[in-house]
């Protein structure tokens, strides 16, 4: 029997690394029943910026393997760590930090772990979110859009029923959904009850690659902060106001001619451009994967 496996990992770019995948054909008697049945394979890591063009082969580790939701059985998802070839993890493999980690005290402590995974919709040409008047202007303030209801208030319901499906299906350890503060803003919980720290964060990978799949049949694409050097001009909802200090790294605006004004000053004044695009940089970094550990690393030092 010859099934679709998708081998999925994420790459080496910075701040904010991405998601890779492609397919492998397996012939198979059965169904692999978890990841230690799936084989190894490679990939060209000087196009994911993870390797130099003369020393560009990497492996591929599977690590977890489930249904795969969308192409449906008997074909599967199997999510990779990356590997040097001489059997080093990889130096963007940070799940290989958490091993250690829980190799050093799940002795001891018995955790749950659960994740709220927050995102915005984009319309197909990733430009303006979705449903967000076209050529101009704004939706209404805040304030309906939270846990909302009916096409007035909620976008994009139609991928977030088919995303929760298809988590479902694929059994992974989704705890609930919603709509959130800002238009076209939603969020999905990973883990909780029994949940390791290994299997939320395999499952909430897994989930966020569902989700960009999913999208890509909607016309939709799901879009992340990345530290590039710009000054955030951003509507004042959502995570967004917890990412930006207001008047340092960027502004926040709740009506449009606040947002007007503040690009007006951005416009007029380089100099304070080039501050306020330094503090945006600098901001960037403290959502970096070393200070997630970081502060992973301290809440684990209160609890022992």
């Amino acid at each position: 029997m010859k099934i679709r496996a998708e081998y999925i990992w994420i790459d080496g770019q910075k701040p904010t690394a991405k998601m890779r995948s492609k397919t492998k054909i397996l012939d198979v008697k059965d169904i692999p029943a978890s990841s230690d049945d799936v084989p190894r394979w490679g990939f060209d890591g000087s196009s994911t910026s993870q390797a130099t063009t003369d020393a560009s082969d990497l492996d591929l580790v599977p690590v977890c393997a489930i249904p795969d939701p969308i192409r449906g059985a008997p074909n599967i998802l199997v999510l990779c760590e990356v590997y040097h070839p001489d059997g080093r993890p990889h130096e963007s493999n940070t799940r290989a930090v958490l091993r250690k980690s829980l190799k050093k005290y799940q002795k001891q402590y018995e955790p749950w772990f659960g994740f709220e995974q927050e995102y915005t919709l984009y319309d197909k040409d990733g430009i303006w979110p979705l449903r967000w008047p076209q050529g101009g202007g704004y939706p209404a303030p805040q304030g309906g859009y939270y846990c909302g209801v009916g096409s007035d208030e909620v976008f994009g319901t139609e991928l977030i029923e088919a995303h929760t499906l298809a988590l479902l299906d694929a059994g992974l350890a989704i705890a609930g959904t919603n709509a959130e503060v800002m238009a076209s803003q939603w969020e999905f919980q990973i883990g909780g009850p029994n949940a390791t720290a290994s299997t939320a964060a395999d499952h909430l990978w897994l989930a966020r690659w569902i989700l960009y799949r999913l999208g890509e049949h909607f016309g939709i694409t799901v879009v992340e902060a990345m530290a590039a050097g710009c000054v955030p001009v951003v509507y004042n909802g959502g995570g967004l106001a917890e990412s930006v200090i207001h008047t340092e790294s960027g502004y926040l605006w709740k009506e449009t001619k606040e947002a007007l004004m503040h690009t007006q000053i951005l416009a007029d004044n380089i100099q304070q451009y080039k501050t306020m695009q330094d503090n945006a940089i600098k901001r960037s970094r403290n959502f970096s994967d070393q200070k997630f550990r970081e502060r992973i690393d301290k809440l684990v030092e209160k609890i022992i």
